[in-house]
Parts: C-alpha cells; structure tokens; sequence
C-alpha cells in the first residue's frame, strides 16, 4: 500500500511540474523572444524532474533495504521449535514452518491448506508449529479458541491440538467463541468436558497464548498469518507474510534444502 502511495505521489509531482514546465516555457519565450533561451528552460525543467524521480527512487530504495534488514534481524529473535510446541509431521524434519495465527482470520483460514500440503508433500523434511497471533480486533472469540486449542493439546496431545484446529478453520466461524461453545467442540474430540473448562479458566492457559503474541512480536510478526520458515540444522530463518501461495513457499523450502 505505501508503495502504491508513494508511485502515485510521484506521478502528481511529475505531472504537475510537466504542466508547469510549459507555463515556464512560454513565459520565457515571452521575454527572450524565443530560441535558445527557452530551450535551456525547458531543458533544465526536464532535467530536474528526471533528478527528483530518481533522487525518490534512490530512497524508496534504501528504505526497503533498511526494512528488509529490520525483518532479519528480528526474525533472528524467533524461539526454535521445542517440546512445548504442537508439531504436526515429522518431529525430527529439518525444515519447520512456525504459523503464528488467528482463527479468526480468513488470510489464516486461506493458507491452512496450503501448509498442510506441503507437509504431506516434502515427506518427512518439512514439519508444521501452530503459535498463537490472536489479533485484538478479532477478540475474545480468537483469544478463547486460542486457550481452546491449547487446552485440547494439552489434555489430549498434539493431534488433538490439530483436529480442534482443522475444526475451526473448516467450520468458518460456526463454532462460537464461547466457553460452552468450545466445550462442545472439544467434546466431539474426545476431551473431558470438566477438565477442559478447568484449563480453560486458568491464567495458566491464558498466560501460554500471551507468550506466543509476544514472542511473534519480537520476530518481526506484525499481522497474520506470519510463518517462519526455519532450518533446524542450520538455523537459518525466512519469515514470510501473509496468506502466500503454495510456490511461494515451495521456492523458498527448496532455497533451505540445497
């Protein structure tokens, strides 16, 4: 958007100097009586343009670079996958894709699919974490299916986690952000109804979610989804932004493999 923003400030100024620039030009002609007084005007007034296109093209520039370092450096920060994380695929794969997510998203809900494919495609060198990014515009409900699914995780392992997650985004929002609602649901997983609402209620629970939005934060997670790819050989990290396709990804895995 600020790309777009910028391309089109230019395009005013350019614009608007071009206009101005024929106004200068036949005032100059006016006194000069025309010749080569205003063809050096009119000749100077281009070349200035031409500068300042290329003086606003030289700082968008050093800003993406700068941007681009910013986003390195903070991905840096990311916790590596561990115990505490519900893993789908292969736990000892050497590529992790760290989700951090919205249920309430439909960017989220968009790219689920596409996560999953390549788990099941690579076979084994590609395995998945889900971390919470509950966005305060989707609140409570997304903050409530956040400790819902880690509360299903929790009592009933990672499977559980991942049904309850597969539930969510394929239900598009029919499953109530609620504590009876998500009791429901749980239920039809299998998770003991008494025990989920004691882990639901606890600031325990609570707490854990936090603790992902803020880590996210700290890496450079600013919306969702924000995944990041990371080598656990190497640990090497690329995070990618939004609900991006499945070669985009695919393209980016293979740079790691190699």
């Amino acid at each position: 958007m600020k790309s777009q923003q910028n391309i089109g400030m230019i395009i005013a100024i350019v614009f608007a100097a071009v206009s101005i620039s024929g106004s200068l030009v036949f005032f100059g002609m006016q006194l000069s009586g025309g010749g080569a007084s205003a063809l050096n005007l009119e000749g100077a007034i281009e070349q200035g343009i031409k500068d300042f296109v290329a003086n606003q093209q030289a700082e968008q520039q050093q800003q993406a670079e700068q941007s681009q370092a910013e986003r390195e450096m903070n991905v840096g920060n990311l916790r590596a996958p561990s115990e505490a994380d519900f893993v789908r695929g292969d736990e000892d794969a050497q590529i992790t894709l760290v989700e951090y997510s919205d249920f309430d998203c439909p960017f989220c809900q968009r790219v689920h699919p596409t996560l999953q494919q390549l788990v099941d495609d690579y076979d084994g060198k590609v395995n998945w974490v889900y971390r919470h990014f509950p966005l305060p515009s989707h609140d409570p409900s997304a903050t409530s299916k956040a400790i819902a699914t880690t509360c299903a995780g929790q009592l009933n392992g990672d499977e559980a986690f991942w049904q309850f997650a597969d539930m969510l985004f394929a239900q598009e929002g029919s499953v109530q952000g609620t504590e009876e609602g998500l009791t429901a649901a749980a239920a039809k997983l299998g998770v003991n109804s008494a025990k989920f609402k004691e882990c639901y209620n606890s600031e325990a629970t609570r707490t854990a979610v936090a603790v992902d939005l803020a880590e996210g934060s700290v890496a450079g997670v600013t919306g969702t989804p924000g995944t990041v790819i990371y080598n656990n050989e190497t640990g090497e990290k690329r995070l990618v932004e939004g609900a991006q396709g499945y070669a985009y990804f695919k393209t980016r895995i293979d740079e790691m493999l190699k």
